[in-house]
């Protein structure tokens, strides 16, 4: 579990200092590379979650910019449903609902838009984004692990382009090895949960009354202690 960020600055004056790089303009790059190791290693926390009010006008409201996944909608206190359906009520002059759907506010997404069943409004998005320092750089988790993660994989790439390592025994196999080692090893400590993510995932599992449409009140009734099914 992550508990503390650090800006990627911190990786990329450490390739400049261990590499002795000389040329100064590759910091752009570095950034490019430093979110594709990001997405590489792919765990949840390592994002930041984020909540918007998303503006619907003629069926359809712009993304976020920054956004890497949708968690989930929220519409009139109700969420959302995704429509997989290829027939959807704004195609209908009777503004029916959506077909082969069970809810009345349905969206799917269609980059950069996405599209509701509704053709004005507001909704609720919470997602997942990159986050980035006051400077527009990526933050990256506090964790020796994926800083080292993070470093070989530039490593690897500046060596794909022709860089020769000061340390002549270290070849573009050697640094692809070490992201590998370290993508994996960093992979695992973000997964690994804490104590109450352990308590929170033995109340989602000794529970006898499986909760198949807990989606509709948003997850909270997996905070039950006693995992008895409440009615209103």
């Amino acid at each position: 579990m992550i508990l503390n960020r650090v800006s990627s600055k911190a990786v990329i004056s450490k390739v400049y200092r261990d590499l002795n790089l000389k040329e100064e303009n590759r910091w752009e790059d570095m950034v490019e590379w430093i979110g594709e190791a990001f997405e590489h290693i792919g765990y949840f926390d390592q994002f930041e979650e984020k909540t918007d009010n998303i503006t619907v006008e003629s069926f359809r409201g712009r993304m976020p910019c920054g956004i890497h996944q949708i968690i989930q909608t929220k519409y009139v206190e109700a969420p959302m449903h995704y429509n997989p359906s290829t027939f959807r009520s704004y195609y209908h002059v009777d503004n029916s609902v959506d077909y082969a759907s069970h809810g009345n506010a349905t969206y799917h997404v269609d980059p950069p838009w996405i599209k509701t069943s509704f053709e004005e409004g507001e909704f609720l998005l919470s997602y997942l984004a990159i986050p980035v320092d006051e400077e527009g750089f990526p933050m990256i988790p506090d964790e020796v692990s994926y800083k080292e993660a993070c470093f070989w994989y530039i490593t690897m790439k500046l060596m794909l382009g022709g860089f020769v390592h000061p340390n002549r025994e270290i070849t573009y196999g050697f640094a692809e090895q070490r992201w590998h080692h370290y993508c994996g090893q960093s992979r695992a400590k973000g997964f690994m949960p804490d104590i109450g993510k352990m308590e929170l995932i033995r109340k989602t599992l000794v529970r006898l009354i499986p909760q198949i449409s807990a989606g509709r009140t948003f997850f909270t009734e997996n905070l039950n202690d006693d995992g008895v099914l409440r009615r209103e």
